[in-house]
């Protein structure tokens, strides 16, 4: 089968093609840029719910028209696989970033039918059955956080390693247990010496975990839960232009190399990539290679979970 992938993160645009392949293979798996070499924009940047989401031109409605066009009227793939990161602004409102998708979709539909009614009613057949929408929660880091050989394969030097992640906790309510990545504020960064105590200006070159969130949100993040600072943290380097090697090109080869088995170790853990999976395996028909689907997925993004209205394959 011919299988979409709609990511809206980079690292997930050049890494989670192979990593599937390698899970599925003998299946024709392809990234879908929104465009050239450029990702979807992500919904979930902003804390939810989001008034702005419901305009015609905001990043969930791309999100959708991308998963729409690889359906109808032409039939560029079989099935559709989008895939957003939850972000820790969003941690605990899961089912309202279900809600303002299966809102989307719904818009989307209305504004087709005062066009064309038939396409409508196409188009949501083909949604119900060859399309689906996922989370990487909080965000796609927390996978490489979870294989024990992630951080290493994105360049972790072994001076740094193993990660000292919070004991027992699931990665996908990420938090570190590590003093020393707590304290930090930069004093070994020689490319960019810290002006000030953190939290320090959004700029390309501050250090990632130094970097302050928007003083636009009602929540600032502590970077303990933080999977993408921590790995920014675990790949520091002290003349690097930012104090780290870690970039989501360095990213995307771990994710290709992805040890699933690893990944999936805890049937109570990682839920919400389980339910991805589980889709996956269940719409072509065939398990993964080398590792088990046993285990608890998350029931708002689970084919397993009734539902009504159907919106999309899962939701």
């Amino acid at each position: 089968m011919r299988v979409a992938l709609i990511p809206t993160g980079k690292l997930e645009l050049l890494g989670l093609k192979p990593a599937l392949d390698r899970a599925f293979p003998g299946h024709d798996f392809h990234c879908v840029p929104f465009t050239g070499n450029d990702p979807f924009r992500s919904f979930t940047s902003a804390t939810l719910p989001l008034a702005t989401l419901h305009d015609q031109n905001s990043s969930l409605s791309e999100l959708i028209g991308g998963i729409v066009d690889q359906l109808y009227p032409e039939s560029k793939s079989d099935l559709v696989f989008a895939l957003d990161d939850l972000e820790l602004r969003n941690r605990g409102k899961e089912a309202i970033v279900i809600d303002e998708f299966r809102s989307g979709v719904a818009r989307h539909l209305a504004r087709v039918k005062l066009r064309i009614p038939a396409d409508a009613l196409n188009i949501q057949q083909l949604l119900r059955t060859c399309a689906s929408f996922h989370l990487s929660a909080p965000m796609i880091e927390s996978w490489i956080l979870a294989d024990p050989a992630g951080p290493a394969n994105a360049l972790a030097p072994a001076a740094h390693l193993p990660p000292k992640l919070l004991e027992g906790r699931d990665p996908e309510d990420f938090e570190t247990d590590d003093p020393d990545y707590s304290a930090d504020i930069g004093q070994c960064c020689t490319a960019t010496p810290p002006k000030a105590l953190p939290p320090h200006p959004r700029t390309a070159k501050t250090p990632e975990w130094l970097k302050a969130d928007s003083p636009h949100e009602r929540v600032q993040i502590r970077r303990e839960v933080h999977p993408k600072r921590y790995m920014a943290w675990l790949c520091r380097s002290a003349a690097a232009k930012n104090c780290s090697t870690y970039s989501d090109r360095i990213g995307a080869e771990s994710l290709k190399q992805i040890n699933w088995h690893g990944v999936l170790d805890a049937p109570d853990h990682m839920r919400f990539l389980r339910a991805l999976l589980f889709d996956i395996s269940e719409a072509l028909g065939c398990p993964p290679v080398g590792f088990s689907l046993d285990g608890e997925q998350a029931e708002l993004t689970s084919l397993r979970t009734p539902r009504s209205p159907v919106v999309l394959r899962n939701i």
